[in-house]
């Protein structure tokens, strides 16, 4: 089964509440232990998604995105895109 997780936006408001300067990933922010796109794709496999999509916007660096999130994590195939203009 297949998933698509829109993780795009600047991230303005959570970057200055954090002093981060003009941008953060929202897909980064640690809740309770770990990054929320964590949280999404653990969930994900849990409910048998095995292939995941995940669209960012113009701001992501989709290489840095794609590190980070790493790939078949959870058993889960997992491509990133930038957001069709």
């Amino acid at each position: 089964m297949q998933a698509i997780i829109l993780a795009g936006g600047k991230g303005t408001r959570m970057a200055e509440s954090e002093g981060r300067g003009d941008y953060a990933l929202k897909s980064e922010k640690i809740i309770c232990g770990k990054p929320i796109i964590e949280w999404q794709l653990e969930q994900l496999a849990k409910g048998g998604i095995n292939n995941v999509t995940i669209y960012t916007s113009e701001y992501t660096p989709v290489d840095a995105f794609k590190e980070y999130v790493g790939n078949n994590k959870y058993g889960i195939d997992l491509e990133v895109k930038k957001v069709p203009d």
